[in-house]
């Protein structure tokens, strides 16, 4: 029998016995004839057509696999991506006659066990109570993979990619079947997978004798695809196990299989596009809008992977350094989900060959908006969907004034005037003077009302770096030059802070929803040192503050407050994170009193950064999140994870270094045991 007819009745019958039956002699390969055009779909029976705007069923998750209607329909979906190789194998038979006589009789072996496979699925699925075509079936891999333009691009897209994938999917279900106790599926995806690395091993021989001699296996093997394929689509999806032993078995080099592992890019979601600007205050304040501050730019360059924690595994991180694996691999074995990083090019910008260019996307989601944040993000707003908020909706004078810590001392006078708040002072509420004979009156008429040290504080800036407490002259030389550049300057008292904390929000075009509660450690300045997030935030406090926070200063965050502050944003036209810093401070007298605003962050934050890291490491564990000088010789990560969830549950974990500095991540089960002897200390000293 002459390899064509073989490969014609495979791709056009339209009978399961025809399209699996193997051929009745030796097949031979004298006549290949011409190459045949791209067909719009395989013959098929009526039953097994394919469907089109996802009518086809969701995959079943592996928690439900217990059930046995559940796993039919698994082996359903299996059972059509093994005919749809089937056809494939027979298509590319028939476009290619001139390809190696080699080539083709590999190819036609491996098609004759793609045949075996798709026999087996149907065999249990009768056994399951299941036909296969009573469900839908999708035509994914045949619209990829049939307009290939030559061999190269085959073994590449169908044998690299699709089938390595399912080294990783046959072995990870094998283990669920198995627990499930269906052992003969098991069975079969074992015998799969065995199959399974033999067809990388004959893509990957083929796929080296073609590409450009140039490229490493890698780099020409991302390049081959063409977007929206990637190399995320050569592994599984989620929790599946990736099959690193069987893709050495099948002959790929390590440093393939380690560049695939940590490679990430979204499958099909629409990706959220997310990037670290900590010098937001600095341009917005009227400096250079590419951040040529010196501070911010060595925070950037140590700390951008922070952002990483807030990204799902769909989205897309911008970075200016792309780490390196040995930076990556700790977070990944720690068990933290990786986004897609794309680096920007050397003068901050996209690179002309970016992936976002022309893709949609879901969302943007700058550290801050704010002049950089527009100027790098404009052209991907084509690709944001009707309805999200564009660059024009992200950046405006509503916006920008929202950054102003004038405008955060105007919210809080506007809400204490409005609202009966027990616990509060509205004398401390702060002032914005706008020469210096304002400011020394401003100065005071606070010492007369008993408050004897004056803050100082830039309405512009990040992380306490525009905050003085006003001690002489040479203060006031200072806050001239700053009401000179930024228009005023926030007077208030300095005040005995006991308990700093943030209150973090997600501002949605559905309302304001409350995150978390974070506990802040900042030193006398009130520069932050570390943000902590747990379950129990209060235990080791005295029992007259932690009294105090829960009853009177918590419920106002998911109450009045919140109610206050969701109206003030929609009125601006915010969408994103929110984060209050505030804290409680003893008054003259030592009673406890609290200041309930003491900045609004319009943007991601440290304490938005230890909320989204808590979330991702074990069950009922705290974490610890400090910005702090590196050792001289950093230790490497000492970590144990949970064995239900593989998240860590303890230990120490560096998140980003810079030049002096770095994030250093602790976990525990209490916050008590991740707190510094320092800090409690002072929480607990004697007023």
């Amino acid at each position: 029998m002459e390899l064509r007819e073989f490969a014609e009745r495979v791709l056009f019958a339209t009978s399961l016995e025809d399209k699996l039956r193997g051929p009745e002699s030796p097949v031979t390969d004298e006549a290949p004839g011409s190459a045949i055009a791209i067909p719009g779909a395989p013959g098929r029976p009526e039953n097994l057509r394919f469907v089109r705007g996802g009518g086809s069923p969701p995959l079943p998750r592996s928690g439900v696999l217990e059930d046995e209607r559940q796993r039919a329909v698994l082996l359903h979906f299996f059972a059509n991506h093994e005919l749809l190789a089937t056809e494939l194998m027979a298509l590319i038979l028939l476009r290619f006659p001139e390809a190696p006589a080699e080539f083709r009789s590999g190819l036609y072996d491996t098609l004759r066990e793609e045949q075996r496979h798709t026999t087996w699925y149907l065999r249990r699925l009768e056994e399951c109570g299941l036909s296969f075509g009573e469900l839908p079936v999708n035509r994914y891999f045949w619209d990829v993979v049939a307009p290939v333009a030559s061999p190269l691009e085959y073994v590449s897209r169908l044998s690299l990619t699709f089938e390595q994938a399912n080294l990783d999917y046959s072995v990870h279900f094998a283990e669920v079947f198995a627990r499930s106790g269906d052992e003969r599926s098991a069975k079969i995806l074992r015998a799969i997978c065995r199959d399974e690395v033999g067809h990388v091993r004959y893509g990957l021989e083929w796929f080296r004798r073609w590409r450009d001699p140039a490229l490493s296996d890698w780099d020409a093997y991302e390049r081959l695809l063409a977007f929206p394929l990637s190399p995320s689509r050569a592994k599984a999806n989620g929790d599946g196990r990736f099959n690193r032993e069987g893709r050495l078995a099948a002959g790929l080099e390590p440093e393939f299989v380690r560049r695939l592992e940590f490679f990430e890019r979204s499958k099909g979601r629409t990706p959220r596009v997310f990037w670290f600007c900590p010098e937001a205050e600095e341009s917005i304040a009227g400096g250079d809008s590419r951040g040529s501050d010196v501070v911010s730019q060595s925070v950037a360059g140590s700390l951008e992977l922070l952002l990483l924690f807030a990204c799902r595994r769909d989205d897309v991180l911008l970075v200016r350094r792309k780490p390196t694996l040995e930076e990556l691999e700790p977070l990944r074995r720690a068990g933290f989900t990786l986004p897609e990083l794309e680096e920007l090019a050397p003068g901050g910008g996209l690179r002309p060959d970016s992936v976002l260019r022309g893709r949609k996307v879901a969302e943007l989601r700058p550290w801050a908006w704010c002049p950089p944040a527009v100027e790098l993000l404009s052209p991907l707003a084509a690709g944001l969907p009707d309805g999200a908020a564009g660059i024009e909706e992200s950046w405006t004078p509503a916006i920008r004034a929202l950054h102003s810590k004038s405008t955060h001392q105007d919210l809080l006078r506007e809400f204490l005037e409005t609202h009966d708040v027990l616990g509060t002072e509205s004398a401390v509420v702060g002032r914005t003077v706008r020469d210096v004979a304002d400011l020394e009156r401003a100065a005071a008429e606070m010492k007369r009302a008993g408050f004897q040290e004056i803050a100082l504080k830039s309405p512009f800036g990040a992380a306490a770096r525009g905050n003085r407490r006003w001690r002489g002259p040479e203060d006031l030389e200072w806050a001239a030059r700053v009401m000179e550049r930024q228009g005023g300057l926030v007077v208030e008292p300095w005040l005995d802070r006991v308990w700093d904390f943030s209150v973090q929000f997600e501002m949605g075009k559905d309302g304001l929803k409350h995150l978390d509660f974070i506990r802040l450690e900042n030193n006398p300045r009130g520069q932050f040192q570390a943000a902590a997030s747990g379950s129990r935030l209060t235990r080791s406090l005295p029992g007259d503050l932690a009294r105090f926070l829960h009853e009177m200063v918590f419920p106002l965050y998911q109450g009045p407050l919140a109610a206050f502050l969701e109206s003030r944003l929609r009125q601006a036209g915010f969408r994103g994170a929110v984060g209050i810093d505030a804290f409680v401070y003893r008054a003259s007298a030592g009673q406890l009193r609290w200041k309930p605003v003491v900045e609004l962050n319009p943007r991601h934050t440290m304490g938005r950064i230890a909320h989204e890291i808590r979330r991702q490491v074990a069950p009922d564990c705290s974490i610890r999140l400090a910005v702090t000088k590196l050792p001289g010789v950093v230790p490497p990560p000492q970590i144990t994870l949970d064995p239900d969830s593989g998240r860590m549950e303890s230990g120490q974990l560096w998140l980003g270094r810079g030049p002096g500095f770095g994030a250093l991540l602790t976990v525990g089960r209490t916050l008590e045991a991740l707190s510094g002897v320092n800090y409690l200390r002072s929480i607990n000293k004697k007023p």
